[in-house]
C-alpha cells in the first residue's frame, strides 16, 4: 500500500459528510444534498492534494450553497464526500461504507423533509439514484449525469478494480419519478452522450430537463447563477424553461443562460467570464 492510499484510509474512518441546519427556517422543511464528485482532489497518488482536501476539510458544492437565497430556503443542507473516487460504491467511511448504509443515513437525515439533490459526474450519478431511493424527492440538478457505471470502467482503473462490489452498476430503472430532473451533458463527449441517451429514455419526461450543450467536456456546467437559479426557483420556471430547451437540439451555455436567467444577466455573467478568462491567459 503506498502511503497515499495509507492517507486515505486514515480519513476514512472519519464521517466524511456535513450537516448543517438553519434554525431560522426549520417550517420550510427543505434539505439540500449536495454529492462531492470524483473532481474532488486531483491526483489519488499525490500525498499533498489529499491533505489539503482533508485540512480544508473540502467539499463541492459549498460554493453554490453559500447564495444567500439557498441559505433563505433551506433547513437543512447535507456535503457528501468519497474520498477514494470511485462513485460511492465503498461508501463514505468505514462506518457507513455501502451505498444502501449512506441510503440508511439520508432516510433518517431528511425524515418529512422535502428534498433537491445536486452532484457532478459521480455526484450526479448518487443524486439521481438517491432520488428515486428517497421518498420526498422533489428535483435533481446533474451535471454529467452517469446512469451506466460500466461505460465508466474504464475511465478509472480504481473503478475498475471496484465495480464488481456495486449493486447499482446501472440505474436505468431508477430514473423515473414525479420529480424533477436537470441534466447537463457534453454531445460531443462519448460518457456524456451515452448516459444523456439513457436519461433521455428513462426519465419521465414530463419532469425532465435533458440539456445537451455543444462541448467534447465531461459534466459541463452552467455558470453559477443558472445554477442557483435551477435549486432555488419554483416548478413554474423549470415548465417554461423545458419548453424553450425543448425547441432545440443543441444549446449553448449562453443560449440556456438567457432562458434561464434572463438577456440582461446572462450578458453580464458572459462579458464578466470573458473578461476573467482574458485575464487568467494573459497572467
Amino acid at each position: 500500500m503506498t502511503e497515499a492510499e495509507k492517507l486515505l484510509y486514515k480519513y476514512y474512518d472519519e464521517d466524511n459528510f456535513e450537516v448543517v441546519d438553519f434554525e431560522d427556517n426549520k417550517k420550510n422543511k427543505l434539505c439540500y444534498i449536495f454529492f462531492s464528485s470524483n473532481g474532488l482532489y486531483k491526483d489519488r497518488n499525490d500525498i499533498e492534494i489529499i491533505k489539503k482536501m482533508h485540512e480544508t476539510d473540502r467539499y463541492e458544492w459549498k460554493f453554490i450553497s453559500a447564495d444567500k437565497e439557498i441559505k433563505q430556503k433551506a433547513s437543512r443542507i447535507i456535503y457528501l464526500r468519497d474520498i477514494f473516487k470511485i462513485f460511492y460504491i465503498r461508501g463514505i467511511s468505514k462506518k457507513i461504507n455501502t451505498i444502501p448504509k449512506i441510503c440508511e443515513l439520508l432516510t433518517k437525515l431528511t425524515n418529512d423533509m422535502d428534498v433537491i439533490l445536486a452532484g457532478s459526474s459521480a455526484g450526479a450519478y448518487m443524486s439521481l439514484l438517491f432520488g428515486n431511493l428517497l421518498p420526498n424527492t422533489k428535483r435533481i440538478i446533474a451535471l454529467g449525469g452517469v446512469v451506466d457505471l460500466e461505460s465508466f470502467r474504464t475511465f478509472s482503473s480504481y473503478l475498475d478494480d471496484n465495480l464488481d462490489k456495486c449493486k447499482y452498476v446501472n440505474i436505468s430503472n431508477r430514473l423515473y419519478g414525479d420529480y424533477w430532473i436537470v441534466n447537463f451533458f457534453g454531445k460531443n463527449n462519448e460518457y456524456d452522450k451515452h448516459n444523456g441517451m439513457l436519461i433521455q429514455s428513462n426519465s419521465n419526461f414530463e419532469y425532465l430537463i435533458n440539456v445537451g450543450f455543444d462541448t467534447e467536456v465531461h459534466a459541463p456546467r452552467p455558470s453559477g447563477d443558472d445554477l442557483i437559479r435551477l435549486l432555488t426557483c419554483n416548478n413554474r420556471h423549470l415548465e417554461r424553461l423545458k419548453k424553450r430547451i425543448n425547441k432545440k437540439s443543441l444549446v449553448s451555455q449562453y443560449t440556456f443562460s438567457t432562458y434561464n436567467l434572463g438577456f440582461f444577466k446572462a450578458l453580464s455573467n458572459f462579458v464578466k467570464a470573458t473578461v476573467i478568462k482574458a485575464i487568467r491567459r494573459n497572467n
